[in-house]
């Protein structure tokens, strides 16, 4: 469960802050140094909440070759709807020039397809009452329409707790463990 701050597990413009190349290389390379992990693509999967679910989709997309499963449940996807100065969360320079990069998840999606990368299947959830519900539906249809693997969950919850407990049990059966 790594910690990415308020970074949104991208490589961020101050130094020392790469959390995009930290989840999808490094961390993986030395979990599997130190444990005995599998190294194969369909044994690695990312998941996340919330800020973290956005990093999980985003961070799945861009490293689709180390990932072949990804969760992302109550995603922050909707972080580049915005990009008014008022919306700049401090995490760009330019966050109209960063909604055109790899960082926003859409373009993510594009240049993993144009580029014939592995494409992972992907698992999203939302709560119903979640102020977030549009966003993922959004990001799930567009998925969807790409012609991508998408297995959708929605239950009568908010942005909380009782919701990703939930969900974080039917992500595991979700998942090919073996």
């Amino acid at each position: 469960m790594p910690s990415g701050d308020n970074s949104f597990y991208f490589n961020s413009r101050t130094p020392w802050n790469d959390y995009g190349t930290f989840i999808g290389e490094e961390l993986v390379e030395i979990t599997r140094r130190m444990f005995p992990l599998s190294d194969k693509w369909e044994n690695t999967f990312i998941a996340g909440l919330s800020m973290g679910g956005f990093g999980a989709l985003r961070n799945g997309i861009v490293y689709s070759e180390t990932f072949s499963h990804v969760a992302g449940l109550s995603s922050a996807v909707h972080i580049f709807e915005d990009t008014s100065e008022e919306a700049n969360i401090g995490l760009f320079d330019n966050i109209e020039a960063a909604a055109r990069t790899d960082k926003n998840p859409w373009v993510a999606v594009e240049e993993m397809l144009s580029n014939r990368r592995r494409i992972p299947k992907f698992y999203m959830a939302c709560g119903t009452k979640d102020d977030l519900m549009l966003a993922n539906v959004s990001f799930r249809d567009y998925l969807q329409e790409k012609g991508l693997d998408v297995t959708w969950d929605e239950e009568n919850f908010g942005h909380d707790w009782d919701f990703w407990d939930s969900q974080i049990k039917k992500v595991l059966d979700w998942l090919p463990l073996r």
